[in-house]
């Protein structure tokens, strides 16, 4: 059995192994997650690290098989827990789906929506973004 992407994103120290059907199938995930944050192809691409045309198939099904790396797998793993923890948090879809872009005056997000930060490109302020928002399970 495959470890679940939310397990990955707790512990990315952990080894990988999943075939490149599998690979396609979370980055089509990643492409969903990102597609109902209202992310742009190229802002989902941007995320994901892939071309948008790469991302345009993952969307309409046709991409069957990618090699991606460790870190493309990652990301996928933080949107899969993001995603999650903002469906525990709300119970409106306009929030589940919403909250990624809405500007956040908390310290951490400095007036910033949280895309905005994913945005960057840098990891570490994805996996950042992702533990405050699941820090918020339990504030």
């Amino acid at each position: 059995m495959d470890p679940s992407f939310s397990d990955m994103a707790k512990d990315a120290s952990k080894p990988l192994v999943l075939s490149e059907t599998k690979m396609a199938l979370a980055l089509r995930l990643g492409a969903r997650i990102l597609a109902g944050w209202q992310t742009t192809t190229e802002e989902s691409a941007t995320i994901l690290m892939v071309s948008s045309s790469i991302i345009l198939e993952a969307l309409d099904g046709s991409l069957a098989r990618i090699e991606l790396e460790s870190e493309q797998v990652q990301r996928i793993a933080l949107l899969v827990d993001i995603d999650l923890c903002l469906r525990a948090l709300f119970s409106n879809p306009e929030n589940i789906l919403g909250f990624m872009r809405m500007e956040n005056n908390n310290p951490f997000f400095d007036g910033c929506s949280p895309i905005e930060r994913i945005l960057t490109g840098d990891l570490d302020t994805f996996c950042k973004t992702a533990t405050h928002i699941r820090s918020l399970l339990t504030s």
